[in-house]
């Protein structure tokens, strides 16, 4: 499992590192960020994707988007833990994205899985987040769905 005792160590205080300074907001679970992707795709789909793009002028300036505010998700800077911006949302949600969903094209859906397997991090950061230094946080005052 691990090669020595400094790398178990080393493990150790990342994960360390990472639960405090994500005290106040703990990072959401793979599977509630699983959901607010398909509530995303969800919206899009039912809207032609327009009712999702208005909607997510509106949320971006949250630092979420409509699925991730419905269950109480939000996505902050991760090496500060503070909201990110409106512009940062945007890069995030169409630049990169639409990025990737051109490359997903050219080889047959191949970027989204790399994107998607990526979850399986310690710290739980897909591809498109580690670009754009982000990390999905729970933040239930937000929510419009409660627990």
């Amino acid at each position: 499992m691990y090669k020595n005792v400094d790398e178990m160590g080393k493990r150790n205080s990342a994960a360390d590192e990472l639960n405090r300074r994500f005290q106040e907001f703990p990072t959401t679970s793979r599977g509630f960020r699983l959901a607010a992707y398909a509530l995303d795709l969800l919206i899009a789909s039912f809207t032609l994707f327009i009712g999702w793009a208005i909607w997510s002028l509106f949320t971006w300036k949250e630092s979420t988007t409509p699925g991730h505010k419905i269950l109480g998700q939000k996505i902050v800077d991760f090496k500060s833990g503070i909201e990110v911006s409106w512009w940062h949302m945007f890069v995030r949600e169409c630049l990169v994205r639409m990025i990737f969903n051109l490359i997903s094209f050219f080889t047959f859906g191949l970027m989204t899985v790399i994107d998607a397997l990526f979850i399986f991090r310690e710290d739980k950061r897909t591809l498109h987040d580690l670009i754009v230094k982000t990390i999905v946080v729970d933040d239930s005052s937000i929510a419009l769905l409660k627990k």
